[in-house]
């Protein structure tokens, strides 16, 4: 998972996987009434478990879009922040899930069940933190936007033009075989 196609497929699946989870019914809790009328069944979203975690799957899907355009250190930044995000989600799972926050007003909450799709958000968490961890480490050495249509040499070696070449001393007509260009005209 070294590479940069590698590392935003992870964190773009970990993204969607925090946004699906996200979408389901974490907890379900039967509230007796207050005054003992009767009872209901209140649920809880895992958006409304860990508000952050719909929000910082968006951070993580730009932070895939920036992995794309940014080069050497900024990509590092971007790595870290992918990190921290990762953490945050987890521990806004872990948060809920030590004292899971039923609304239910007045009235009196009874038994809280919890339904496992905190699970697929906090995978999509520790993937997106994975993804941080290998663009934090490897980064360095992907190739920036745009690489792969600039010839190669370009930049550092480019031949010298034939009025540089003139202003050196040298015949820009002369092949670089021919052994008589590098001798003086009779």
């Amino acid at each position: 998972m070294t590479s940069r196609r590698n590392a935003i497929t992870t964190l773009i699946v970990g993204a969607l996987a925090t946004f699906i989870g996200c979408s389901f019914t974490w907890a379900t809790a039967t509230v007796t009434v207050l005054g003992g009328a009767g009872s209901r069944t209140v649920t809880v979203s895992g958006g409304e478990a860990v508000p952050q975690a719909m929000s910082l799957a968006i951070v993580a899907v730009a932070g895939a879009l920036a992995l794309l355009s940014l080069r050497s250190w900024a990509r590092q930044v971007v790595g870290l922040l992918l990190i921290a995000v990762g953490v945050v989600i987890e521990l806004g799972i872990l948060d809920f899930l030590r004292h899971p926050a039923i609304d239910a007003g007045n009235d009196t909450v009874g038994l809280i069940t919890t339904h496992p799709w905190w699970i697929v958000v906090g995978i999509g968490a520790l993937l997106i933190a994975a993804a941080g961890v290998v663009t934090t480490v490897f980064s360095r050495a992907w190739d920036g936007l745009g690489a792969k249509y600039e010839v190669e040499g370009s930049r550092k070696t480019r031949a010298m033009s034939p009025w540089d070449a003139l202003n050196s001393g040298q015949d820009p007509t002369a092949s670089p075989a021919d052994p008589k260009s590098d001798t003086e005209p009779a």
